[in-house]
């Protein structure tokens, strides 16, 4: 199947790219191929493409690795000292693993082409390289910008809040360029916080979904439907300033000190929100999601009605999630047992009405995840006696393993050896329940012992990145 590839929109200008070859026959088919959408520098020499890395600057480079002069991998590792946000591409006809190996450890490659190429493969993979190019360098300089703020948020002073909205502005600019849209400034955020963790971007993805559910079931539409949307999928987004270290830390194990600075999260989460104008709503509901119905929460102890609607929303999706996802337990867990749990602390902690809407609709199998059956881990939190749910492949789609794959500890070394060459990085997806592999209807449990589509036999042999 072709993949069609979007022209670059105006006013982005074309992004440019470096070719480095020997061959000059190579070079000019690549430019022919590339030219209609990139403004293309082709030269046959590493030292003068070092040269222009240093007079211009360069989405993507693509470099051949055997050359008369310097190897490829010996130069992009140079390339990448002088321009380390441009994206590597190695070109090879030579598929030795000492070339993968030197190409990762050295110059940070993005995706290997092979000679001859398939010219949809080259459009697509160039096109990739462009896009995480332009991502990388306006996430970095969005959070630049959002940390000086932060900066300036102790010194300021009362005129405070006028300059940080007037320098706000700024920074959502930036980010239309990025995203053509409101939206993309959300989008960021919150994939910082997957980058700060991951598990704490799929919590607020499924807590995104419960909360705009139970919203839809209140008449929530237009803009107070898209505040709730937002608080939701950034409740959490004050995290990203802490160590990762106390976020997995479960709560009870916590000193005195650090449990303080963890109960800041929802302030400093609402603090980064309100410098977006038009989200002052959302902040609302991130800064009191932690509130509870009796008065006991934080940060101000609001009770009942006190709280904003869209705060004891989120509360009730956030608990909902937690007691249902954790990790260590949600091979015990189901939704009736996560929903039993909000049920003992209501009235206490949440507000009855939106408890019995979230149990309504899990009632009547209209939620918009599915809790039953599969549950998102990372391949480092695979534990033998896992079953898979879906089939594993890498990230050039190879398939590693199939479906109703059992997991025992010979398989997961292999994995996390595979992964050190060509790394895993779509979510995996294991039954909640090993015994749910066989009722999900698509045949029995694969055994450890059965063969394997796409992974080597030992996990200490190295690893061939072939298609």
């Amino acid at each position: 199947m072709s993949t069609s590839i979007p022209v670059p929109e105006e006013p982005r200008e074309r992004p440019r790219v470096l070719l480095l070859d020997d061959e000059e026959n190579i070079l000019r088919s690549l430019q022919r191929l590339l030219r209609k959408r990139y403004d293309v520098t082709a030269t046959t020499s590493p030292e003068e493409a070092l040269e222009h890395l240093e007079q211009a600057t360069f989405a993507v480079i693509v470099s051949d690795q055997r050359m008369p002069t310097m190897e490829g991998t010996t130069f992009l590792a140079r390339a990448r000292e002088k321009a380390p946000e441009t994206v590597r591409i190695l070109l090879t006809g030579y598929a030795d693993m000492q070339s993968v190996i030197r190409a990762i450890n050295e110059g940070a490659v993005f995706r290997f082409l092979t000679k001859p190429w398939n010219d949809e493969e080259v459009l697509a993979t160039i096109h990739q390289a462009v896009e995480q190019n332009h991502l990388v360098s306006e996430n970095r300089r969005l959070l630049a910008l959002t940390e000086e703020q932060n900066r300036k948020l102790e010194a300021f002073n009362k005129t405070l809040r006028e300059k940080v909205l007037e320098r706000t502005r700024q920074v959502t600019e930036l980010n239309q360029a990025l995203s053509r849209s409101f939206r993309g400034t959300i989008e960021v955020l919150a994939h910082l916080a997957d980058m700060h963790s991951p598990a704490l971007g799929k919590h607020a993805k499924r807590v995104t979904a419960l909360a705009v559910m139970i919203g839809e079931k209140l008449g929530f539409t237009g803009d107070q439907l898209f505040q709730l949307e937002v608080a939701a999928k950034l409740h959490d987004i004050g995290k990203i300033t802490m160590d990762p270290n106390l976020l997995k830390k479960p709560y009870a194990q916590l000193k005195a000190h650090d449990r303080a600075v963890l109960l800041t999260h929802a302030p400093r989460g609402a603090s980064l929100i309100e410098m977006i104008p038009g989200l002052e709503e959302a902040a609302r509901y991130v800064r009191h999601h932690h509130e509870h119905f009796d008065g006991s929460g934080f940060p101000k102890r609001f009770q009942g009605n006190q709280i904003p609607l869209g705060a004891r929303i989120i509360a009730v999706a956030d608990a909902f999630d937690n007691a249902l996802n954790e990790q260590g337990t949600f091979h015990r867990s189901t939704p009736e047992k996560a929903l039993l749990y909000l049920r003992d602390n209501t009235p206490t902690l949440f507000d009855p009405s939106l408890v019995d809407i979230l149990a309504t609709s899990l009632q009547h199998d209209d939620h918009p995840v599915n809790h039953a059956i599969e549950v998102e881990v990372g391949l480092f939190d695979l534990r033998p006696g896992m079953v898979l749910a879906r089939d594993l492949r890498s990230i050039r789609g190879l398939l590693l393993l199939e479906k109703n794959q059992l997991l025992d500890e010979h398989l997961i070394a292999r994995l996390h050896t595979y992964h050190e060459t060509e790394p895993i990085v779509d979510n995996i997806l294991v039954y909640r329940n090993p015994a749910m592999a066989q009722a999900d209807g698509q045949g029995p449990i694969r055994l450890p012992s059965m063969p394997t589509p796409g992974l080597p036999a030992s996990s200490g042999a190295p690893l061939p990145v072939t298609e």
